[in-house]
Protein backbone atom coordinates (compact mmCIF):
# COMPACT_ATOMS: atom_id res chain seq x y z
CA UNK A 1 0.00 0.00 0.00
CA UNK A 2 1.04 3.63 -0.54
CA UNK A 3 3.65 2.83 -3.14
CA UNK A 4 6.44 0.86 -1.49
CA UNK A 5 4.70 0.80 1.89
CA UNK A 6 3.50 -2.30 3.68
CA UNK A 7 0.53 -2.75 6.04
CA UNK A 8 0.06 -5.73 8.34
CA UNK A 9 -3.06 -6.35 10.48
CA UNK A 10 -4.27 -9.06 12.79
CA UNK A 11 -7.38 -9.15 14.95
CA UNK A 12 -11.02 -10.13 15.23
CA UNK A 13 -14.46 -8.56 15.28
CA UNK A 14 -18.21 -8.95 15.38
CA UNK A 15 -19.76 -6.73 12.73
CA UNK A 16 -23.31 -7.14 14.01
CA UNK A 17 -22.36 -5.93 17.49
CA UNK A 18 -19.93 -3.37 16.07
CA UNK A 19 -17.13 -4.74 18.20
CA UNK A 20 -13.65 -5.30 16.88
CA UNK A 21 -10.00 -5.12 17.86
CA UNK A 22 -6.84 -5.41 15.83
CA UNK A 23 -3.21 -4.46 15.93
CA UNK A 24 -0.62 -4.02 13.24
CA UNK A 25 2.01 -1.81 11.73
CA UNK A 26 2.67 0.25 8.66
CA UNK A 27 6.24 0.38 7.36
CA UNK A 28 8.25 2.08 4.65
CA UNK A 29 5.40 4.44 3.72
CA UNK A 30 6.69 7.39 1.62
CA UNK A 31 5.74 10.64 3.34
CA UNK A 32 4.48 12.15 0.09
CA UNK A 33 1.86 9.39 -0.10
CA UNK A 34 0.14 10.41 3.12
CA UNK A 35 0.83 14.16 3.50
CA UNK A 36 -1.24 16.98 2.03
CA UNK A 37 -0.20 18.61 -1.24
CA UNK A 38 1.85 21.41 0.35
CA UNK A 39 3.95 19.16 2.57
CA UNK A 40 4.32 16.39 0.00
CA UNK A 41 6.58 18.77 -1.92
CA UNK A 42 8.68 19.64 1.12
CA UNK A 43 9.05 16.49 3.20
CA UNK A 44 10.78 13.28 2.21
CA UNK A 45 11.37 10.14 4.21
CA UNK A 46 9.78 6.83 5.11
CA UNK A 47 7.06 6.76 7.75
CA UNK A 48 6.36 3.76 9.96
CA UNK A 49 4.00 3.19 12.88
CA UNK A 50 2.73 0.38 15.03
CA UNK A 51 -0.85 0.72 16.27
CA UNK A 52 -3.76 -0.78 18.14
CA UNK A 53 -7.39 -0.10 17.15
CA UNK A 54 -10.43 -1.04 19.22
CA UNK A 55 -14.15 -0.39 18.87
CA UNK A 56 -17.05 -1.22 21.15
CA UNK A 57 -20.63 -0.31 20.27
CA UNK A 58 -19.45 2.28 17.78
CA UNK A 59 -16.94 3.96 20.13
CA UNK A 60 -13.51 3.62 18.54
CA UNK A 61 -10.02 4.61 19.52
CA UNK A 62 -6.52 3.99 18.24
CA UNK A 63 -3.00 4.51 19.51
CA UNK A 64 0.55 3.85 18.44
CA UNK A 65 4.04 5.19 17.95
CA UNK A 66 5.30 6.64 14.70
CA UNK A 67 8.66 7.62 13.32
CA UNK A 68 10.04 8.98 10.07
CA UNK A 69 13.34 7.61 8.78
CA UNK A 70 15.65 9.64 6.52
CA UNK A 71 13.44 12.70 7.05
CA UNK A 72 14.45 15.81 5.12
CA UNK A 73 12.66 19.17 5.17
CA UNK A 74 13.27 21.33 2.11
CA UNK A 75 12.16 24.80 0.98
CA UNK A 76 9.96 25.49 3.98
CA UNK A 77 9.20 29.20 4.52
CA UNK A 78 10.07 28.97 8.21
CA UNK A 79 13.44 27.38 7.38
CA UNK A 80 14.16 30.10 4.83
CA UNK A 81 13.36 32.72 7.46
CA UNK A 82 15.68 31.11 10.01
CA UNK A 83 18.39 30.90 7.36
CA UNK A 84 18.00 34.62 6.65
CA UNK A 85 18.12 35.64 10.33
CA UNK A 86 21.07 33.36 11.08
CA UNK A 87 22.89 34.24 7.83
CA UNK A 88 23.40 30.57 7.03
CA UNK A 89 22.13 28.03 4.51
CA UNK A 90 21.96 25.23 7.07
CA UNK A 91 18.21 25.72 7.55
CA UNK A 92 17.23 25.64 3.88
CA UNK A 93 17.60 21.85 3.70
CA UNK A 94 17.20 20.32 7.14
CA UNK A 95 18.08 16.67 7.78
CA UNK A 96 16.23 15.27 10.79
CA UNK A 97 18.12 12.64 12.72
CA UNK A 98 15.03 12.03 14.86
CA UNK A 99 11.29 12.40 14.10
CA UNK A 100 9.06 10.41 16.46
CA UNK A 101 5.82 10.71 18.44
CA UNK A 102 3.35 8.66 20.45
CA UNK A 103 -0.17 9.21 19.13
CA UNK A 104 -3.73 8.57 20.20
CA UNK A 105 -6.95 9.04 18.27
CA UNK A 106 -10.60 9.09 19.19
CA UNK A 107 -13.50 10.76 17.48
CA UNK A 108 -12.88 14.50 17.37
CA UNK A 109 -9.47 14.39 19.05
CA UNK A 110 -5.86 13.60 18.16
CA UNK A 111 -3.12 13.62 20.79
CA UNK A 112 0.61 13.68 20.05
CA UNK A 113 2.82 12.93 23.05
CA UNK A 114 6.58 12.74 23.40
CA UNK A 115 6.89 14.46 20.03
CA UNK A 116 10.51 14.93 18.98
CA UNK A 117 11.77 16.67 15.85
CA UNK A 118 15.53 17.06 15.85
CA UNK A 119 18.35 18.12 13.58
CA UNK A 120 21.36 17.29 15.68
CA UNK A 121 23.30 20.31 16.89
CA UNK A 122 20.95 22.77 15.19
CA UNK A 123 17.30 22.66 16.34
CA UNK A 124 15.15 20.38 18.49
CA UNK A 125 11.45 20.40 19.36
CA UNK A 126 10.00 18.32 22.20
CA UNK A 127 6.50 18.26 23.65
CA UNK A 128 2.83 17.38 23.44
CA UNK A 129 -0.07 18.62 21.31
CA UNK A 130 -3.81 17.98 21.49
CA UNK A 131 -6.00 18.75 18.48
CA UNK A 132 -9.61 18.74 19.65
CA UNK A 133 -12.17 19.60 16.97
CA UNK A 134 -9.47 21.75 15.31
CA UNK A 135 -8.72 23.56 18.60
CA UNK A 136 -5.06 23.38 19.63
CA UNK A 137 -3.51 22.94 23.06
CA UNK A 138 0.21 22.27 23.02
CA UNK A 139 3.29 22.81 25.15
CA UNK A 140 6.78 22.38 23.69
CA UNK A 141 10.42 22.84 24.54
CA UNK A 142 12.24 24.46 21.65
CA UNK A 143 16.02 24.25 21.41
CA UNK A 144 18.30 26.12 19.02
CA UNK A 145 22.03 26.28 18.44
CA UNK A 146 23.72 29.24 20.16
CA UNK A 147 24.05 32.21 17.83
CA UNK A 148 20.98 31.37 15.74
CA UNK A 149 18.97 34.37 17.00
CA UNK A 150 21.88 36.66 17.79
CA UNK A 151 20.36 39.35 15.55
CA UNK A 152 17.41 39.77 17.95
CA UNK A 153 18.52 41.61 21.14
CA UNK A 154 17.82 39.64 24.29
CA UNK A 155 16.58 36.53 22.47
CA UNK A 156 19.45 34.26 23.49
CA UNK A 157 19.81 35.60 27.03
CA UNK A 158 16.34 36.57 28.26
CA UNK A 159 14.06 34.17 26.34
CA UNK A 160 16.30 31.13 25.78
CA UNK A 161 18.53 29.59 28.44
CA UNK A 162 21.47 27.15 28.07
CA UNK A 163 20.55 23.49 28.48
CA UNK A 164 21.28 19.95 27.42
CA UNK A 165 22.67 18.88 24.06
CA UNK A 166 24.57 22.17 23.78
CA UNK A 167 21.41 24.08 22.78
CA UNK A 168 19.56 27.12 24.08
CA UNK A 169 16.03 26.26 25.25
CA UNK A 170 12.70 27.93 25.83
CA UNK A 171 9.09 26.82 26.35
CA UNK A 172 6.51 27.50 23.65
CA UNK A 173 2.73 27.36 24.18
CA UNK A 174 0.56 26.69 21.13
CA UNK A 175 -3.16 27.54 21.25
CA UNK A 176 -5.84 28.79 18.88
CA UNK A 177 -7.25 26.68 16.08
CA UNK A 178 -5.98 24.82 13.05
CA UNK A 179 -7.15 27.73 10.93
CA UNK A 180 -5.70 30.39 13.25
CA UNK A 181 -2.87 28.93 15.39
CA UNK A 182 -1.29 31.09 18.08
CA UNK A 183 2.01 30.85 19.92
CA UNK A 184 3.52 32.88 22.75
CA UNK A 185 7.15 32.97 21.61
CA UNK A 186 6.79 35.92 19.23
CA UNK A 187 5.57 38.38 21.86
CA UNK A 188 8.22 37.23 24.35
CA UNK A 189 10.97 37.85 21.78
CA UNK A 190 9.58 41.32 21.08
CA UNK A 191 9.30 42.12 24.79
CA UNK A 192 12.84 40.90 25.47
CA UNK A 193 14.26 42.98 22.63
CA UNK A 194 12.48 46.09 23.87
CA UNK A 195 13.52 45.53 27.47
CA UNK A 196 17.13 44.93 26.50
CA UNK A 197 17.27 48.20 24.54
CA UNK A 198 15.72 50.25 27.34
CA UNK A 199 18.01 48.62 29.87
CA UNK A 200 20.89 50.18 27.96
CA UNK A 201 19.33 53.64 27.86
CA UNK A 202 19.59 54.54 31.61
CA UNK A 203 23.34 53.94 31.60
CA UNK A 204 23.64 55.99 28.44
CA UNK A 205 21.57 58.78 30.00
CA UNK A 206 23.81 58.93 33.07
CA UNK A 207 26.87 59.19 30.87
CA UNK A 208 25.23 61.95 28.87
CA UNK A 209 24.49 63.94 32.02
CA UNK A 210 27.89 63.40 33.59
CA UNK A 211 30.18 63.60 30.62
CA UNK A 212 28.09 65.62 28.16
CA UNK A 213 30.77 68.07 27.16
CA UNK A 214 33.49 65.47 26.74
CA UNK A 215 31.42 62.86 24.95
CA UNK A 216 28.63 64.55 23.08
CA UNK A 217 29.34 68.19 22.42
CA UNK A 218 30.31 71.61 23.67
CA UNK A 219 26.85 72.93 24.52
CA UNK A 220 23.72 71.84 26.42
CA UNK A 221 21.74 72.11 23.18
CA UNK A 222 24.04 69.62 21.48
CA UNK A 223 23.81 67.33 24.49
CA UNK A 224 20.02 67.29 24.30
CA UNK A 225 20.05 66.64 20.56
CA UNK A 226 22.51 63.78 20.96
CA UNK A 227 20.38 62.26 23.71
CA UNK A 228 17.26 62.47 21.56
CA UNK A 229 19.13 60.87 18.64
CA UNK A 230 20.29 58.01 20.87
CA UNK A 231 16.75 57.32 22.05
CA UNK A 232 15.39 57.50 18.50
CA UNK A 233 17.99 54.98 17.34
CA UNK A 234 17.00 52.67 20.17
CA UNK A 235 13.35 52.89 19.20
CA UNK A 236 14.24 52.20 15.55
CA UNK A 237 16.09 49.04 16.57
CA UNK A 238 13.13 47.89 18.66
CA UNK A 239 10.69 48.53 15.81
CA UNK A 240 12.95 46.72 13.34
CA UNK A 241 13.30 43.74 15.67
CA UNK A 242 9.55 43.60 16.22
CA UNK A 243 9.04 43.58 12.46
CA UNK A 244 11.46 40.68 12.00
CA UNK A 245 9.86 38.57 14.70
CA UNK A 246 6.30 39.26 13.54
CA UNK A 247 7.34 38.37 9.99
CA UNK A 248 8.61 35.02 11.26
CA UNK A 249 5.30 34.44 13.03
CA UNK A 250 3.37 35.23 9.85
CA UNK A 251 5.53 32.76 7.94
CA UNK A 252 4.65 30.07 10.48
CA UNK A 253 0.94 30.71 9.91
CA UNK A 254 1.02 31.34 6.16
CA UNK A 255 -0.26 28.98 3.49
CA UNK A 256 2.13 26.03 3.48
CA UNK A 257 3.69 27.26 6.73
CA UNK A 258 4.88 25.05 9.55
CA UNK A 259 1.73 24.97 11.69
CA UNK A 260 -0.62 24.66 8.72
CA UNK A 261 1.42 21.81 7.27
CA UNK A 262 1.55 19.83 10.50
CA UNK A 263 -2.20 20.13 10.96
CA UNK A 264 -2.99 19.29 7.34
CA UNK A 265 -4.72 22.60 6.74
CA UNK A 266 -5.60 23.82 3.30
CA UNK A 267 -6.32 27.27 2.02
CA UNK A 268 -10.00 28.03 2.11
CA UNK A 269 -11.70 28.96 -1.14
CA UNK A 270 -12.52 32.62 -1.32
CA UNK A 271 -16.20 33.36 -1.09
CA UNK A 272 -17.89 35.08 -3.99
CA UNK A 273 -19.79 38.32 -3.53
CA UNK A 274 -23.07 37.71 -1.77
CA UNK A 275 -22.09 34.34 -0.29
Amino acid sequence: MWGDGKLELTGEGDLERKVFAFEGNATNVPCEQVLNDNWAKRVTGQLSSDFVVESNAGESYAKGKLKVDNAVLTALPVLDALAAYADTRRFRVLDLNEATADWRWKKGEITLENLILSSEGLVRLEGNLVIRDKELDGMFRFGIAPGTLASIPGAETDVFVPGEKGLLWTNVRVTGSADDPKEDLTERLIAAAGLRMFEELPGTRQKVLKFSKALLGDSPEETVLKGVEAIEKGVEVIEKTEGIVREARDILKSEGGLLEGILGGRKKEEKKDGE
